[in-house]
């Protein structure tokens, strides 16, 4: 299928907002789990919220590709998603060893590999997925 001129630069705006999302969402999670008190608990269980948040993004994502009519195969689609968490997680992981002097961008990735990506990218990919094919099986029946 091939997109018009409106279809990609929309196909580009959800794409860098997305991506743009996912730092924006991780800094406020930084942020967050910087405190004491009540606030406290999204440090204790950020590896659980993080993935759900991530999930979150990519299901208003799937569905902004919907009412924006931007659809492109759905496997490129989910290639592309996983592209964008990958690269939002590289760019949070930079951001970390700036925050953090004593951080090194290797170590910094390392850890929130097993911890962070990895179950937020198959937790969210699936997600993505699903409402995706939905959309597109909805779609096709109307």
């Amino acid at each position: 299928m091939k997109l018009s001129n409106l279809q990609v630069l929309r196909r580009i705006v959800i794409d860098l907002g997305t991506a743009l999302t996912l730092v924006v969402a991780a800094t406020a999670f930084f942020w967050a789990s910087s405190f004491d008190g009540p606030l406290e608990i999204v440090a204790r269980y950020e590896h659980i919220i993080w993935a759900f948040v991530v999930t979150a993004i990519a299901a208003c994502r799937a569905y902004l590709e919907y009412r924006w009519r931007t659809s492109l195969r759905i496997w490129s689609r989910i290639i592309l998603w996983v592209l964008i968490v990958i690269t939002a997680y590289l760019v949070m992981c930079w951001i970390d060893t700036r925050l953090n002097p004593y951080d090194t961008f290797v170590n910094v990735f390392a850890f929130g590999l097993l911890i962070f990506l990895a179950p937020s990218l198959m937790i969210s990919t699936a997600i993505y997925a699903v409402v995706s094919g939905s959309i597109d099986r909805s779609r096709g029946s109307s």
